[in-house]
Parts: C-alpha cells; sequence; structure tokens
C-alpha cells in the first residue's frame, strides 16, 4: 500500500502526511479471510455437505450481491463517484481494469500448467476478491477524505466488474444452445428430424414390402 501511494496518491495527496493504520487494515483483512479459510475447511472435511450447500445458496447468494452491489452500492456511494467528474479519463481506465485483471489471473495460471476449470475460476475470483478487499480497507481504514478519493476507482471497477462476466456467459449460452430461444430451434430441428427418419422408415418398409410381392406372387 505505501508503493500504491507513492504511485498513484503523490498527484493528488501529500504521501507524507498520511498515517497509513496497518492494525485496522490486518484487522479488515480478517474479514475476508477467515471466511474463506472457513469455506475451504467445509469443502476439506465434508465435501458432500460443501457440495449441496454450493447448490442451495451459491446461485442466489450471487445473484443478490450483484444486484446490491449494482443497485445500493452505487447509491451509497454517489458523493465518491462524483470526485470522479473532474477527471473522466479515469472511467475507461476502470472499465479496462477487469479485463486487465482477468486475462493477467488467466495468463499466470496458464502459465502455471493449470486445468481450462482452475483458469477460469482463479482468473474470476482474483478480480473480483481484490477489488472487494482494496473498497473495504480504504473506506473503513483509512482517514477521510483520503480513504474516500483512494476507494474512487475500486467502487467504479466493481460497478464494472459483473459486465464482462454477463458477455461471457450470453457468449457461451448461446454457443451451448442453452437460452430459451435456442431450446426452442433444437427441440424444432429434433421434432422434424424424427419425423423425417419416420418417413424414410415407412418408405423402406413400403418399398421392402413392394419387392417382396413381386418376388412372390
Amino acid at each position: 500500500m505505501p508503493l500504491m501511494l507513492f504511485i498513484y496518491g503523490r498527484f493528488f495527496l501529500d504521501t507524507r502526511a498520511i498515517h497509513i493504520p496497518y492494525t485496522q487494515i490486518a484487522g479488515q483483512l480478517c474479514y475476508v479471510v477467515v471466511p474463506v479459510v472457513l469455506g475451504m475447511l467445509i469443502k476439506w472435511r465434508f465435501p458432500n455437505s460443501a457440495k449441496r450447500m454450493v447448490r442451495l445458496f451459491l446461485r442466489p447468494l450471487a445473484f443478490s450481491f450483484i444486484f446490491i452491489i449494482i443497485g445500493f452500492g452505487i447509491y451509497v456511494n454517489l458523493p465518491i463517484y462524483a470526485l470522479l467528474g473532474a477527471y473522466p479519463l479515469l472511467f475507461p481506465i476502470a472499465a479496462a481494469l477487469p479485463w486487465m485483471g482477468f486475462l493477467l489471473a488467466a495468463l499466470l495460471a496458464f502459465l502455471c500448467r493449470r486445468s481450462r476449470a482452475e483458469i477460469l475460476t482463479i482468473s474470476i475470483e482474483t478480480g473480483i476478491q481484490n477489488n472487494g478487499i482494496a473498497i473495504l480497507v480504504l473506506l473503513y481504514s483509512m482517514p477521510q477524505p483520503e480513504g474516500d478519493i483512494g476507494a474512487a476507482i475500486p467502487l467504479v471497477v466493481g460497478f464494472i466488474t459483473p459486465f464482462p462476466l454477463m458477455l461471457a456467459y450470453a457468449v457461451v449460452a448461446i454457443r451451448e444452445g442453452k437460452c430459451s430461444q435456442c431450446c426452442r430451434k433444437k427441440k424444432i430441428t429434433e421434432l422434424v428430424g424424427t419425423d423425417d427418419e419416420e418417413q424414410q422408415k415407412g418408405l423402406k418398409s413400403s418399398s421392402k414390402d413392394q419387392n417382396f410381392e413381386t418376388i412372390i406372387p
């Protein structure tokens, strides 16, 4: 964090006068690390219960968190977003950060010879969790207004992060035929194909019967 403050914060703040609360930062990081460790222990000791919990709670909680972050999070942090009005160039930079994070994490996982599923998991989890940690630490550990100024970019990144994932999911769903329109077309083609096969079988059987009748009067 001191290095990041020196790189980015020296254009806006006097970095020598900023006091970094390392104890509060460690406490905020424990709020994130402890649930992750508990989840890993549950999956290791009780794999069947972990699969059942993922099936029942993961998707509803994930969608609810996305809607809360996009909806309620924007309303609560409107004063922080107002700080970006003087620097409109920061919006496209913030929009590019999720893509860079996903691609860099996927590249590192690929170089470590992980499987395709692990590459996708590492790529997504790295970008999402690091962004949440930055927002949590800056808003609740740093003094104000330095905390709000520092959290402006992570909040914009957190707002934009779900859109690449939604776009990727839509592309995969269309390619695999999981959307409703694709399923309808697939069912229609299957029905037409079965009708054609039945007609061809009927024609073949009728032609065989006719040939048999001509051979044996």
